[in-house]
C-alpha cells in the first residue's frame, strides 16, 4: 500500500499572524490545514476538524501543555489511535518537549521559535508523522 503523502494539519497557536506563517510552511506538503487561534478556554479548538496531524504552536511551552491537557480532557478532543501531536518549541525548551516525548504525551517535537526559519524540519517531521499513520493503518506500526 502507497502511504498517503497528503494530510489533514490542524494548527492551534496563539495569533493569526503564527498561523499563516504556519500555513505557508505546512500548506507546501499538507494543503488541508486549519489553522485554530486559541483563547484562554481553548472554545474553537476543543472542536477539532478531523485531523490528522495536531500541531501545538503557541509559544509558550505552559500553553501547549495547558492545550494539550485541554484537548485529552474534552469528550469529543483528540483521538489518540489516529491523530498524531507534534509540537512547535523554543530553544530554551527542547529539554522539556524531549520529556514530553518521551512520556507518550505528544508524538514529536521540532524547534521552531523564536527563528521560525526551519521549514524543512518541520515538514520533515509532519511527513514522518504522514507515514507512520499510514503503516498503522495497514497493520504495521513500526518499532
Amino acid at each position: 500500500m502507497q502511504v498517503r503523502s497528503r494530510a489533514r494539519v490542524a494548527v492551534l497557536c496563539s495569533s493569526w499572524a503564527d498561523g499563516q506563517a504556519l500555513r505557508d510552511v505546512v500548506a507546501i506538503e499538507h494543503p488541508e490545514v486549519s489553522v485554530l487561534v486559541a483563547n484562554p478556554d481553548f472554545g474553537e479548538a476543543l472542536q477539532l476538524p478531523d485531523a490528522d496531524i495536531v500541531l501545538l504552536a503557541q509559544r509558550e511551552l505552559a500553553a501547549n501543555r495547558a492545550a494539550l491537557r485541554a484537548l485529552e480532557a474534552a469528550p469529543d478532543g483528540l483521538a489518540r489511535a489516529r491523530t498524531r501531536v507534534v509540537l512547535l518549541c523554543q530553544k530554551d525548551e527542547v529539554r522539556e518537549a524531549y520529556d514530553l516525548g518521551r512520556s507518550l504525551a505528544v508524538d514529536d517535537y521540532v524547534q521552531y521559535w523564536p527563528m521560525a526559519l526551519d521549514g524543512y524540519r518541520l515538514r520533515m517531521c509532519l511527513l514522518d508523522q504522514v507515514r507512520w499513520l499510514g503503516a498503522e493503518r495497514c497493520g504495521r506500526v513500526p518499532l
